[in-house]
């Protein structure tokens, strides 16, 4: 990469690596610095220079909002390992998103050169420990990472984070958290959708997920307009009938006719056409509907799944890396007699667990959608399309964002078509 450099003359010792940090200006980088030593330092321009015991050791830093050839040299190197590691093939692909992240969001550069005369092997080392700290001070303070050796990129321990083999020396790598919670407050955002915030934050982190404190959040529980009881049954009972009808149109190869003969006892049992969204009833009604609609609605079983679990017939949601268990959500709907038995047997989860549960996958939606568009699998083996059908069913039992109240209010209009309108935005 060109970015290493070390030397050892006849009688003097030279090294240096670069940094790469948010900072966007080279005056802010130097006062940053300047910020983490107690000592006197030499400063010309963009450039800090330190003496220690016979060493020194200078920092030469630009960044991309400089003027003139400073600007320019931040944007060009930048963009220079950014293209080298977005090239590099390794099996650990989370590490190498966490790392691009970073590395897209850094916009400044410090090249920190140290040098010193040559005694003895002792005191050589001990200097280059000293060295080595002082770097390691500067990474902690600016939250950067640096070059190492040529070709790899370590953090603040000096660990490789990932080489251009696509090695690692760490076992997982998260970008350093930003908490916002405090300027967020000052803007007035509630206590409660915060913490809601940080929780779901803290715990994808214990999972080696990265999502930044930046995202939005959620509303409290007094601004929202969960879904009763009543309408989160009736949602579960349209989704048992389109998931199925669409199994029998793509799994037993039925045609439209036959497949609605044979939910025909569902809807009925489960008076789920009072529950139809829109889209719904037009999908159940068309005798020509694709194959991309059949195989979208045929996730429904999904949301059912979701239905279920706010409806308390599941302990707990598992964590999305595989499709949720069809055989068991179906078998769970058929032990009621009767939509009324459905509905008195169940308890709704409070308003709280769905906007826990909804920001959770809010959050983790966030994940795979950047992954995606970054040209990366979905972090921690998940399944990015069950992940967003649970932010769909999540959000529309919460009464989070645009999923407004609908169905379930018999001859009443549907305001923004609830279920086929909720906010999916990340």
């Amino acid at each position: 990469m060109g970015f290493f450099s070390r030397r050892r003359g006849a009688r003097r010792y030279e090294a240096g690596e670069f940094l790469f940090c948010r900072e966007i200006l080279g005056i802010q980088m130097i006062d940053r610095i300047l910020e983490l030593f107690e000592e006197e330092a030499e400063t010309s321009g963009n450039t800090l220079t330190f003496r220690r015991k016979g060493m020194e050791i200078s920092f030469a830093a630009f960044g991309t909002g400089d003027e003139g050839e400073a600007g320019v040299y931040a944007r060009r190197e930048l963009d220079g390992i950014r293209d080298y590691f977005r090239q590099v093939r390794t099996e650990n692909t989370d590490t190498l998103r966490n790392l691009m992240f970073v590395l897209g969001r850094c916009q400044g550069i410090v090249r920190v050169n140290y040098s010193f005369e040559l005694r003895n092997e002792r005191a050589d080392q001990e200097r280059i420990a000293a060295a080595e700290n002082m770097i390691a001070q500067v990474l902690r303070g600016m939250s950067a990472v640096m070059t190492k050796g040529g070709e790899a990129i370590a953090g603040a321990d000096g660990k490789v984070i990932l080489d251009g083999n696509g090695e690692s020396e760490v076992k997982s790598f998260l970008p350093p958290l930003e908490d916002t919670s405090q300027d967020d407050k000052k803007k007035g955002i509630p206590g409660e959708a915060l913490e809601r915030r940080r929780k779901s934050v803290m715990e994808l982190r214990r999972r080696q997920i990265y999502v930044p404190f930046w995202l939005p959040v959620l509303e409290t529980e007094a601004r929202t307009q969960a879904r009763t009881k009543r309408q989160v049954c009736g949602r579960a009972a349209a989704l048992l009938t389109v998931a199925l009808y669409s199994e029998c149109l793509l799994g037993e190869g039925m045609k439209p006719p036959q497949a609605r003969a044979f939910v025909r006892e569902i809807i009925e049992h489960f008076r789920a056409d009072e529950f139809f969204s829109p889209a719904e009833k037009a999908y159940l009604e068309d005798d020509f509907s694709e194959e991309a609609v059949r195989i979208h609605f045929s996730w429904q079983y999904e949301n059912l799944y979701v239905m279920e679990w706010a409806l308390g017939m599941f302990d707990s949601l598992s964590w999305p890396e595989k499709i949720c268990d069809v055989g068991e959500c179906v078998r769970k709907m058929r032990e009621f007699d009767s939509f009324s038995e459905f509905e008195q047997a169940v308890k709704l989860r409070s308003k709280r667990e769905l906007l826990d549960a909804a920001d959770f996958i809010y959050r983790l939606d966030w994940a795979c959608t950047d992954a995606g568009l970054n040209g990366f699998p979905a972090p921690g083996g998940i399944l990015p399309d069950v992940v967003m059908e649970r932010h769909r069913a999540l959000f529309w039992a919460a009464g989070c964002m645009t999923a407004d109240p609908g169905e379930g209010k018999k001859g009443q209009a549907d305001r923004s078509a609830g279920w086929d309108r909720v906010d999916l935005s990340t």
